[in-house]
């Protein structure tokens, strides 16, 4: 990407006249829009932005914006706004102070843009428009059959006259409706990028449009996606285009690009396909080393190499390799992302998740959240999650890495609540409000459960050891008044037998139950441990896990006390009988 680039945004929702509807997605349009293309690792493009300015000043951005530019600077130009048509058929775009039957003094002309694009020295130009063409026709006008927008007619081939180097993208052809999320243009909704601009914004943020992988996402790329995204997400909008451009023009960078293994040196390489074992095994350890490499295509080379050996060589050698590879591999810390409770529409925690390992561990091709609401932005250690607040209910989802070592998921959970309303005011004056019945996780849940078990285990083998002392008294009752009615000691012993079953069988269930105390109090340990962290690593406010967290360890305390204990108990008792 050569020369300077520079982009001009103009985003217009809020409208003198009344008879244009208020818009909700161009404010939230130009600020993704200019976030994406400004950031230096993604656009580097020097952006302006132009939002509810009269057509005057308008038109003289959009005349400085072409002006005194070189063949080769690129140049973007994206409405966000009401697209007219006049009487004559010409296409105008609005300001904040058009007024629809006066559309020559008070609307940026079509014409007006198109010689602008024309006269500009610049040869790559891309002009978005994402306007919403359902007013497209004057107040009191009667559409007659053939008057229908055709968007790109205004920007076609023959009359731009001279010249190449220009491309217009249109959000939807004809008479068709440009979309604001799930909502038409002007229909009331919560802010967000429309259908068309959020489908170019996800492209270049997360390099998706980047199809070929190689680090640069082209104008063909970006289209072909964009064109899928808004045809899948609403089938009744179709982008299209016109192009006049003299090879590729790249928009963006993309961290998608490709790594390319580097084949290792030709004595590690004679090492690899030797007969000897012992040569094998040496250069397993030379391609340990180099995977850690922070030269990723060398590293990239290394696990190749590896990779093969432990699908090819003995068993002994491909152990060896295998345990190598298992060594880097696709580690998101933390693995689990848990935002809590939060109110509809409200602002999302933003939470960083960092990928462990050496540097080719950490290189993430793809980072594809499996659900809408699910946010990611990449940073330099990772990428940022955050959650879409703007529709209640339970959040349950994961994001899908994949990387030149493998994939991975992170899981994401989130609960929205609904916006509270006041209903009927009671005869005390007082709302009533109906509080939403939240639903228990299955984390939670599974916590709870094995904390009840190691709970209900402990009392068993508490009173189990009480049994058994309580039997122990008994015998050692029966016996004493036995031997003092002359009662040998082993016929003593004899007569207690019963006493000293029930004394084994207590102390061998003290023993089995403080066993299973043990065991499931060291899962539920780790369970209620899990709950009680976010996935920000952050310990979570709950005096429930707390009171939880702290029973399981008593309990654990005393059945690794009790344990020895019946033990002894069953032993001695089985010697009695």
């Amino acid at each position: 990407m050569t020369g300077s680039r520079h982009a001009l945004i103009i985003a217009n929702d809020d409208y003198q006249n009344a008879g244009l509807k208020q818009l909700v997605a161009p404010a939230e349009d130009a600020m993704a829009l200019a976030t994406v293309l400004a950031d230096p690792k993604i656009g580097e493009f020097e952006v302006q932005v132009s939002r509810n300015e009269p057509r005057h000043e308008i038109e003289r951005k959009i005349n400085d914006f072409f002006a005194e530019r070189r063949p080769g600077d690129a140049l973007i130009l994206h409405f966000s706004c009401h697209g007219l048509k006049s009487e004559s058929g010409e296409l105008f775009f609005a300001a904040t102070d058009t007024v629809p039957g006066r559309l020559i003094s008070t609307a940026v002309a079509s014409d007006f843009v198109r010689k602008c694009m024309a006269d500009s020295r610049a040869r790559s130009i891309v002009l978005f428009l994402d306007c919403c063409y359902g007013g497209a026709f004057s107040r009191g006008m009667t559409m007659r059959a053939g008057e229908e927008v055709h968007v790109l007619e205004a920007f076609s081939e023959s009359k731009f006259g001279r010249g190449r180097g220009w491309a217009v993208i249109t959000a939807s052809n004809s008479m068709q409706y440009a979309f604001e999320g799930t909502q038409l243009s002007g229909e009331f909704g919560t802010p967000r990028p429309s259908v068309f601009t959020g489908a170019l914004v996800h492209g270049l943020t997360t390099g998706d449009a980047d199809r070929d992988e190689d680090g640069l996402v082209s104008l063909d790329e970006l289209y072909d996606y964009v064109y899928d995204r808004v045809r899948q997400e609403n089938p009744r909008q179709t982008p299209s285009r016109t192009i006049n451009l003299q090879g590729d023009l790249y928009l963006a960078h993309s961290s998608r690009k490709k790594i390319k293994p580097m084949q290792p040196p030709d004595d590690l390489r004679e090492a690899i396909s030797s007969p000897d074992v012992f040569s094998r095994r040496g250069a397993i350890a030379e391609l340990r080393s180099r995977m850690a490499s922070t030269h990723l295509e060398k590293a990239a080379g290394a696990r190749e190499a590896l990779v093969q050996m432990s699908q090819r060589d003995i068993q002994w050698v491909a152990d060896e390799a295998s345990a190598a590879l298992r060594d880097v591999k696709l580690i998101p810390d933390p693995s689990k992302l848990y935002f809590g409770t939060l109110a509809q529409e409200s602002t999302s925690p933003n939470m960083e998740v960092r990928l462990t390992g050496p540097p080719l561990a950490q290189h993430c091709d793809e980072v594809r959240p499996q659900d809408d609401r699910i946010i990611v932005v990449r940073t330099e250690t990772g990428f940022a999650v955050t959650v879409d607040t703007s529709q209640a209910g339970l959040l349950h989802g994961h994001i899908a890495l994949k990387g030149p070592v493998g994939e991975a998921t992170l899981q994401v959970d989130a609960e929205i609540t609904p916006k509270t309303t006041a209903e009927h005011v009671a005869t005390e004056g007082t709302p009533s409000r109906t509080e939403p019945i939240p639903e228990i996780r299955p984390d939670v849940k599974r916590a709870l459960i094995l904390s009840s078990c190691t709970l209900l285990a402990g009392v068993a083998t508490v009173l189990c050891i009480l049994q058994s002392i309580l039997s122990i008294y008994y015998v050692g009752t029966d016996i004493a008044t036995s031997t003092e009615q002359g009662i040998t000691f082993d016929k003593a012993v004899t007569a207690t037998a019963a006493d000293v079953s029930i004394l084994t069988m207590s102390a061998v269930l003290a023993a089995v139950a403080a066993l299973a105390t043990l065991m499931v109090g060291r899962f539920a340990r780790r369970a209620v441990a899990a709950v009680a962290t976010v996935g920000s690593g952050k310990p979570r406010p709950s005096s429930l896990m707390t009171y939880l967290m702290n029973s399981v360890r008593v309990v654990v305390a005393v059945a690794q006390f009790i344990l020895p204990l019946a033990l002894f108990f069953a032993i001695g008792s089985a010697i009695l009988e």
